[in-house]
């Protein structure tokens, strides 16, 4: 993994890595994977002990057979991350969603990995329904402008963007769980291929 080298078209000298994999090297893939899943072992672990998920019972199939049912708590993809939860009372989404993200905050950060708290990259999406959702709704969106504080670590704090729609993995994804907003975007996208 030291002393690798590449060219680059019309760079007569190679270019030289140090430390790490080269650029485009199957080998940084495999070992990215084996630590991810070393890193999403640690968040599902965590979340599980705190009783964050969605609980689930699977439907038996012919290819995955007959699974126990369990707790969902994170779909993940790589380095791509969304963690579900299920709230039975409204009030407590605020801090379930500072519990959440402070657990899966702190388990990247134990790994060296800094998560992104900009607006578009780490965010929450909420759907709230029945008794105080419109008061709690109306706290999260208007009063805290669709922000949550979550302290991290004591005198460290980031702001998780509360948003109405979510894009993870290439798709849309809305609170109802509808494709409208993933349909419309890529519609768009055709549209603007076809522009003259």
């Amino acid at each position: 993994l030291t002393d690798n080298w590449f060219l680059i078209d019309n760079n007569p000298n190679p270019c030289t890595i140090n430390r790490s994999t080269k650029q485009g090297d199957p080998l940084a893939d495999m070992l990215f994977n084996f630590f991810m899943v070393k890193v999403l072992s640690s968040i599902r672990q965590s979340l599980s002990v705190a009783g964050f998920g969605v609980p689930y019972t699977p439907v038996a199939t012919a290819l995955l057979g007959d699974l126990p049912p369990g707790t969902l708590s994170d779909l993940s993809y790589v380095d791509d991350g969304a963690f579900p939860h299920e709230v039975l009372d409204n009030n407590t989404v605020v801090s379930d969603i500072q519990g959440i993200t402070k657990i899966v905050a702190r388990a990247l950060f134990a790994h060296a990995l800094h998560p992104n708290f900009k607006k578009g990259k780490s965010e929450a999406m909420i759907s709230l329904r029945g008794p105080d959702s419109k008061e709690i709704r109306h706290k999260i969106f208007v009063t805290c402008n669709s922000t949550i504080d979550v302290e991290l670590y004591p005198e460290y704090s980031v702001s998780l963007h509360i948003v109405p729609t979510y894009k993870h993995l290439g798709n849309y994804i809305t609170p109802s769980l509808k494709s409208n907003a993933h349909i419309q975007h890529r519609i768009a996208q055709g549209q603007s291929a076809l522009a003259p």
